[in-house]
């Protein structure tokens, strides 16, 4: 499990994240929404170990983050960012076996592993070709690829995935392939946090959604709960219908446009 209590987060004297309780199961899929500014993604970070006075308030598998060794933690736990910058003229298949660096595995087994994960987000046929060539969108792949190769076996622990906006830059088949893959992993007992900006998307695949608004949350629950034309309207300030899907059940959120 992955917790946060009480969080909050001051920079350039502006609150940006305020008393906020979180938690992260093994086996689940959490989705974090909210407009620009909420929150979302200095709460990716925090819970990512990115500010340092906020490694006593972030507890991992029953540790704070500060009590855990670098390698230790790479063994269970993976981040996509929203950014990955890197310019060298890396192979595909050389930029996602970095995944492996804290794995004590055979070259054999490494390279094994390094093919599944790339040919799970449909980026095999890439495997000798140069990253800084790559679309926005084959590079983003190659970085999930990347961390998915980075805590592939189980190892008797459990496992952590957080992406941040993990379908920037994708078309809509990719989209979906690599939310289906989220959800796989998290079928398979991993913990996994995505930051979405597509509540559709995020209706359809989380088990939890935790609505972000001003810093702090604002309502969090199954995606009938949280997603409801009140909730949208006070946190988007937009005006949606929200209605259920024909045969899965859960909200699609469409424009009203019963408004001028």
């Amino acid at each position: 499990m992955l917790t946060a209590s009480r969080l909050s987060l001051t920079l350039n004297h502006k609150v940006i994240l305020n008393d906020i309780d979180f938690c992260l199961n093994s086996g689940e899929l959490v989705a974090l929404v909210g407009p620009n500014g909420a929150g979302k993604s200095s709460l990716f970070k925090a819970l990512s170990g990115e500010y340092s006075e906020l490694f006593d308030k972030v507890v991992l598998a029953g540790k704070p983050l500060s009590e855990w060794p670098l390698t230790d933690k790479a063994q269970c736990f993976a981040i996509l960012a929203q950014q990955s910058l890197l310019s060298f003229p890396f192979k595909v298949a050389e930029v996602v076996s970095i995944g492996r660096t804290a794995k004590s595995c055979s070259a054999e087994r490494n390279n094994e592993v390094v093919k599944q994960a790339m040919a799970e987000v449909d980026i095999l046929h890439l495997a000798d070709a140069l990253y800084p060539h790559l679309s926005g969108g084959e590079k983003q792949r190659v970085h999930l690829a990347r961390i998915f190769a980075q805590i592939w076996e189980q190892q008797n622990q459990q496992r952590y995935l957080l992406l941040d906006e993990p379908t920037a830059a994708l078309d809509l088949a990719h989209q979906q392939q690599i939310l289906q893959l989220a959800k796989a992993w998290s079928q398979q007992g991993v913990a996994v946090m995505a930051v979405l900006h597509d509540l559709n998307l995020a209706a359809r695949f989380a088990d939890r959604i935790v609505m972000l608004k001003q810093g702090s949350i604002f309502a969090q629950g199954n995606p009938t709960e949280v997603l409801t034309t009140e909730h949208v309207k006070q946190v988007f300030e937009v005006d949606m219908q929200v209605l259920p899907h024909p045969t899965a059940g859960y909200p699609i959120l469409i424009p009203d446009e019963r408004l001028p």
